[in-house]
């Protein structure tokens, strides 16, 4: 037969049906949190020829008070031998998967894209189009760059409010001068298929009392493989070439490439012109 059971309604009109009511009525007329209401088994035989369930759902009354009732109802499977439950629907607490943070996946799969969300339990780490990779962030996003963007923040607010916004904040439960409050990084592979760090920008709080706060950020890039700081914000100055690096300064104005000049190597500052070496 195609089916074993089939539970059929001949209902013509909107009423629901059919309708399969699995209830538990207490003998003693009362109902007591975490009541067990039902449970569906999937058996099977292993390869012994012994019987083993292998799925369960099982329904719960969370909370029975009349005017607050919950409900729970759990999805649990074989893991390894043991039955783990993988997800489930509650009244109080909404769904959850992996209640019990066991090392259980999950993935979602686009029309398209086969790993378009993506949870790594063991990492304790999300991918966004891609399996995250160990220990490397907690929210990795992977494109191949078929859309306009990576990521896109929208505002549809219409007065002039800020926005879109991105904050970073570091709440921390003892800040002190010199932390860093946020950092930027912008990496690519060498020829030797390493990832590597070639710039960043990072903040840094230089006075942390209230009503007297102060701050930095700094802008470095890769010089022969050492970041180094080229360029500083900070409260009380703005900083060219702070490492003291062979890093020059040249500004343009609209028809001079070398309006003004500032030489690291020759120590010499030249306008309208490359300074030379011997120079003034």
């Amino acid at each position: 037969k195609a089916n074993t059971v089939r539970i059929e309604s001949t209902d013509n009109d909107t009423a629901v049906g059919p309708v399969l009511d699995i209830r538990r009525n207490n003998a003693d007329g009362t109902a007591t949190d975490g009541d067990r209401l039902g449970v569906v088994q999937f058996t099977g035989l292993d390869d012994t020829g012994s019987s083993e369930t292998y799925c369960r759902i099982i329904a719960d009354a969370q909370d029975t008070h009349s005017t607050q009732a919950d409900g729970n109802l759990r999805f649990n499977a074989l893991k390894t031998g043991v039955e783990t439950e993988f997800m489930r629907f509650s009244g109080n607490s909404g769904v959850v998967f992996n209640e019990n943070s066991d090392d259980i996946d999950f993935r979602i799969e686009g029309d398209n894209d086969g790993s378009l969300f993506n949870t790594d339990a063991s990492d304790d780490s999300v991918g966004i189009g891609s399996v995250p990779d160990t220990n490397t962030a907690k929210l990795q996003v992977t494109d191949d760059g078929s859309k306009s963007y990576t990521i896109l923040m929208e505002s549809t607010d219409p007065d002039a409010n800020a926005g879109p916004t991105f904050g970073m904040w570091r709440n921390s439960g003892s800040p002190a001068a010199g932390d860093d409050i946020g950092t930027i990084y912008f990496a690519g592979e060498n020829d030797a298929g390493s990832r590597q760090n070639f710039a960043q920008i990072d903040a840094e709080m230089d006075d942390v009392a209230s009503g007297g706060e102060d701050a930095s950020i700094n802008f470095r890039i890769q010089k022969a493989s050492n970041l180094r700081k080229v360029f500083r914000l900070r409260y009380s100055e703005v900083v060219v070439n702070e490492d003291s690096d062979d890093i020059n300064f040249r500004v343009e104005s609209n028809s001079n490439s070398s309006m003004f000049n500032v030489d690291a190597g020759l120590n010499l500052v030249s306008v309208g012109a490359m300074p030379t070496s011997g120079g003034a």
